[in-house]
């Protein structure tokens, strides 16, 4: 179903615009229903954002450091380079977990830096329909200064801020959640999670030793994924493209009586919706197949467990 919505005519001339800020490593797999249909910018300081799911043809790769202003920064380049960053990683917190020699800083040096407000007006960009920002630290930062007129069209928002102070003055999540709180509204929360303790003594431990608390000790959460989706689409045929991707993303999360409520309140007609209609009530019907051949067994399993009791 989501591949005929995204075929509709509407996304010739404006298909779906991602951007991944701080985009090492592979696409997210989040993007794959929509990844083909879409236009994908990739913006990361480090030449590792290339990937094998780069379309050279499509999609466009910025190999620049983003910072709110237009002036030369202070970069750390750490062990690990996923923990390069902006922000001066705080040693008073990292030294109480396992992992702090990712954030040993090998060099600090000033960089020519840029802004994605400016960086968006290079490619003649417009409108964002998808932004996902890993940016070690200064995420908020970053997507308040996004150019408002884009900011307002952005329809899912992704975040990935620390727990604890791993860097100096970095976003909290409570910093997030009270901004985001007035047009958007938390889709999904994924905890990231890391061992807790001092490096030191785990480095004096043997390779068994080290091997059994990395599998079997309790791991502390240590950072936030936190999925935004807009709270409000204007349900006119003007906003057509906009209410398809976000009933497509719905679609994706398996968030099928939100997809009704959508359509309830459409006043204008387009086939599509027909179609979709009768997808989410297929599987709405299929899904009570699956809900009944289960039952014997969470019966089953009630019952065992009260016996237990």
């Amino acid at each position: 179903m989501i591949n005929n919505i995204l075929n509709h005519p509407i996304f010739k001339k404006k298909p779906p615009i991602l951007i991944d800020l701080g985009a090492g490593g592979d696409l997210k797999t989040d993007w794959n229903f929509i990844k083909k249909f879409s236009k994908i910018i990739k913006i990361d300081a480090n030449a590792r954002s290339i990937s094998k799911d780069f379309n050279q043809e499509k999609d466009q790769i910025i190999n620049k450091i983003i910072t709110p202003s237009k002036k030369k920064s202070k970069f750390y380049f750490t062990k690990s380079s996923f923990c390069s960053s902006t922000l001066k990683p705080n040693e008073n917190e990292l030294k109480n977990w396992s992992f702090n020699k990712k954030f040993k800083v090998l060099k600090k040096k000033y960089l020519q830096t840029t802004t994605i407000s400016k960086e968006l007006n290079k490619k003649k960009i417009k409108y964002v329909d998808w932004v996902k920002f890993d940016l070690q630290g200064i995420d908020l930062k970053i997507f308040k200064s996004i150019p408002s007129q884009i900011r307002n069209s952005i329809i899912a928002v992704e975040f990935e801020p620390g727990i604890y102070e791993f860097y100096k003055k970095e976003n909290k999540p409570a910093e997030i959640f009270n901004y985001m709180f007035k047009n958007y509204f938390v889709e999904e929360i994924i905890f990231g999670e890391g061992l807790k303790g001092s490096d030191k003594i785990l480095n004096n431990l043997n390779f068994l030793q080290k091997k059994s608390l990395n599998n079997f000790n309790k791991k502390s959460k240590i950072y936030i994924n936190i999925f935004y989706l807009k709270k409000e689409i204007k349900m006119s045929q003007k906003n057509l493209r906009q209410i398809l991707i976000y009933i497509c993303i719905l679609i994706s999360k398996k968030r099928y009586l939100e997809v009704l409520d959508i359509l309830k309140k459409i006043k204008f007609s387009d086939p599509i919706f027909k179609k979709i209609k009768k997808y989410i009530l297929f599987k709405i019907n299929l899904n009570i197949f699956f809900y009944i051949l289960r039952t014997p067994y969470y019966m089953m399993k009630k019952i065992f467990n009260l016996k237990n009791l």
